[in-house]
């Protein structure tokens, strides 16, 4: 049955490749004359659009190091595509710098003297948020992703040009630990810098954890939604089963719930508080239209999801588990739509298509390099010294 099935090599990526760059070029267009009516919807909708595709990539690259701390069959079958998918960070790096030349002012009153000046409250905070600083520390935080994913892709290229070389594997585990505790302490400044600082005098703990959070899911959904589309192409074919399947799909539940908990969390105790410095942060999302935003994320980022797959069948449908990984994608570019547009007075507008034009058009770019690094290797690991232990029908 296996030799039947087509291999990766079949797969006219070069066509797909070419459809993506149409796309980002139609984004674009869409982008400049949306910039040209209203360059503060612009950057708003950019930051917006860099953020999902970021979510994806550093996403991806957690889950690479949980896999390998953890081991696992799931981690083999997904790890070329988290691979991918991390691999993009540095362009992810270079489409910021748009954000840093000319954005900053449009986005963050903070950057503006004389607010400072006139406010207590964000002249005691002007030491940390500042331009110069903000971008030191963006420049940290990319470089430090981006050389995470960098030697993590190296050294897995090294083993299967070198074949069962464990000591690559264990330095790969060995990086995870600390690049791990790096980037849970990296990825909480950035989502002070980029999304709360959007509203410098509201501050929650929880989230930065809830902003990782949406990153691994993210990270998830994405590979979860490729995988099952290259399901049916060697050297994936009769490797992912009904137990892979099920599996795929418990863990996405699991990242779902972790969301979740942290969302609610978060309203629950601000809510419960109800101080004047946090619950505007919530009343802003919850008029104006924007309670519809929540409404929706309430039902098809937790609720549907939820229920779904929680049906055994559902999970081991792979054309199912591909709907519930793209509906959670889609939602998680929904929350991070409500989480900037909504900081910004004036409720909902048909700005709105400016957020899917700036999604297109640095998504058609992200998808081209993914793809690019996608199809460089083999789908499946073959030289990992685990693959024996958790994937015997494929182990040479």
């Amino acid at each position: 049955m296996i030799g039947n099935n087509p291999s990766m090599e079949q797969v006219n990526w070069t066509r797909i490749q070419r459809r993506a760059l149409i796309v980002s070029s139609v984004g674009i267009g869409a982008c400049a004359i949306g910039a040209a009516f209203s360059p503060e919807h612009f950057f708003r909708s950019y930051l917006v659009a860099w953020n999902f595709w970021l979510g994806i990539a550093l996403g991806s690259l957690v889950l690479l190091m949980i896999q390998y701390l953890t081991g696992g069959a799931w981690g083999l079958l997904l790890r070329r595509i988290l691979e991918a998918s991390s691999g993009t960070l540095p362009l992810l790096a270079i489409l910021f710098l748009p954000l840093v030349a000319a954005g900053l002012p449009m986005l963050y009153v903070w950057t503006e003297p004389q607010v400072v000046a006139d406010s207590p409250e964000l002249a005691h905070k002007a030491a940390y948020l500042n331009p110069e600083a903000f971008e030191i520390r963006a420049a940290i935080y990319l470089g430090l992703w981006s050389l995470l994913a960098f030697l993590l892709n190296r050294w897995s290229s090294q083993q299967d040009r070198v074949g069962l070389a464990i000591d690559l594997s264990r330095r790969s585990s060995t990086l995870s630990g600390p690049g791990l505790a790096l980037c849970g302490v990296t990825i909480t400044f950035a989502s002070i810098d980029w999304i709360m600082s959007l509203e410098p005098r509201w501050f929650s703990t929880i989230f930065p954890p809830l902003y990782g959070a949406g990153q691994v899911l993210s990270g998830m959904a994405f590979s979860v939604a490729v995988a099952m589309l290259l399901a049916d192409y060697l050297p994936l074919a009769g490797v992912i089963h009904s137990q892979q399947r099920r599996d795929l799909g418990n863990l996405l539940l699991a990242f779902i719930m972790v969301w979740a908990y942290l969302s609610f969390s978060q309203f629950l105790i601000i809510w419960a508080e109800n101080l004047p410095e946090e619950i505007p942060w919530y009343l802003h999302r919850i008029q104006g239209g924007w309670q519809w935003i929540a409404i929706a994320l309430v039902l098809f980022q937790f609720a549907a999801p939820f229920l779904l797959l929680l049906l055994r069948d559902v999970k081991e449908n792979s054309l199912r588990l591909v709907g519930i990984a793209l509906l959670a994608l889609a939602m998680r570019f929904v929350d991070l739509y409500w989480w900037v547009e909504a900081a910004f007075p004036g409720g909902m507008s048909f700005y709105w298509l400016l957020d899917l034009a700036a999604l297109a058009a640095l998504g058609g770019i992200w998808m081209w390099l993914f793809i690019w690094q996608l199809k460089r290797q083999s789908l499946l690991p073959t030289s990992d010294p685990y693959l024996a232990e958790y994937l015997p029908e494929v182990a040479p």
